[in-house]
């Protein structure tokens, strides 16, 4: 079992901007939508995987992406334009019958993340990146928020109530059940059949429960630590954390002084140790990746040391924990933090694509 427990300047800069992603100076366009293909719908198991473990699929593969407001799928959803959702399924590739749920960071549009989920969707899943309340209303998000909290119960009662929308001692942002990131997700899948039938989005549903050992759960920054608290209490099928989960005590990058991470990263998890995989920046702006993974005791290093991944090549000597040294494609506050996965910042290679995508495939997919 997963040993995980229940419940600076770089970091000011992320309160005047509100979000996790807040700060670089990237696009940040969140009424961007991706443009959907002409191409017809095609049944769960239409057409070859034209991809195996550990290579990247052909970036000409066509996507159909779409930008979904949450309010079209369930009215009481509190939601603008500017908050989408995004949903991706490449048609011509034959589906391998999981999900792929993503979760951006705080106050983040899924719009800006799209290119690691149409690799997601090339690789043959269903994907769905969600909108979800994460920020107080001033704008602050859990870093400031729960960063000076020594008992560190900040975080996990927030991080839940932001899950569940459940009222939890010590949450600190208010979420109701029906904007909650479990309502947005199951909402999604049962508006996405009568928009493309045949498709088996549904097929990822007991009744309102998600089929979770059908399901990758993937978020970046916040989104990271949500998905490690979802695979706490349920077996999922596996879990990828990108500049997460930086959940710990007092907020900043940790230098040598003394830290506490969270203490719900301590304690048994549901979902096994070798299906969680994490990948962040050596000099990420707000936590120093080595001092927190070793500190959260997440049973990872049992499986392989923290390895660098520039300049290698998947299997990445099989490691669950990866790290990068590469220059983000533009500077700016966090610019480090967020180039993991954030479309404009994520550095690209020679031919235009992001040089993070082997390393995308391998956490994915292995």
């Amino acid at each position: 079992m997963l040993s995980l427990t229940g419940s600076s300047a770089a970091v000011a800069l992320l309160a005047a901007c509100g979000g996790d992603d807040g700060g670089a100076t990237a696009p940040t366009d969140e009424t961007a939508t991706a443009a959907a293909t002409a191409a017809p719908a095609a049944s769960p198991t239409a057409g070859p995987i034209s991809t195996v473990a550990g290579s990247v699929p052909d970036p000409k593969i066509e996507v159909r992406g779409e930008a979904i407001s949450p309010t079209d799928t369930d009215a009481a959803i509190a939601s603008s334009a500017a908050q989408s959702h995004f949903v991706a399924l490449a048609p011509s590739v034959k589906q391998r019958g999981q999900l792929f749920m993503y979760l951006p960071g705080s106050g983040t549009s899924p719009t800006t993340h799209k290119l690691i989920n149409e690799q997601a969707a090339r690789n043959g899943f269903h994907v769905v990146s969600l909108f979800y309340q994460s920020l107080s209303p001033a704008g602050q998000n859990l870093l400031v928020l729960c960063g000076n909290d020594s008992s560190g119960e900040c975080f996990n009662a927030t991080e839940l109530r932001i899950l569940d929308g459940q009222s939890r001692t010590g949450s600190q942002i208010e979420v109701t059940e029906v904007n909650s990131v479990m309502n947005r997700l199951v909402k999604l899948l049962r508006y996405l059949p009568g928009k493309h039938p045949g498709e088996g989005w549904d097929s990822y549903l007991v009744g309102d429960t998600p089929k979770w050992e059908s399901i990758v759960v993937a978020g970046a920054s916040l989104g990271g630590s949500l998905v490690a608290q979802i695979a706490r209490e349920r077996s999922v099928a596996r879990v990828v954390m990108l500049s997460a989960p930086l959940d710990h005590t007092p907020i900043g990058r940790q230098n040598g002084g003394a830290f506490q991470v969270a203490p719900w990263l301590s304690g048994p998890h549901a979902t096994p140790s070798a299906r969680y995989y994490a990948f962040g920046h050596s000099a990420d702006e707000n936590v120093d990746w080595e001092l927190q993974w070793k500190a959260a005791q997440l049973g990872l290093l049992d499986l392989g040391a923290i390895t660098n991944v520039d300049g290698a090549k998947a299997p990445f000597g099989n490691s669950h924990l990866l790290v990068t040294s590469a220059k983000p494609a533009t500077t700016g506050a966090n610019a480090n933090h967020i180039s993991i996965v954030y479309d404009a910042v994520t550095p690209k290679d020679a031919n235009g694509q992001p040089l993070h995508a082997p390393v995308w495939q391998y956490l994915m997919v292995g």
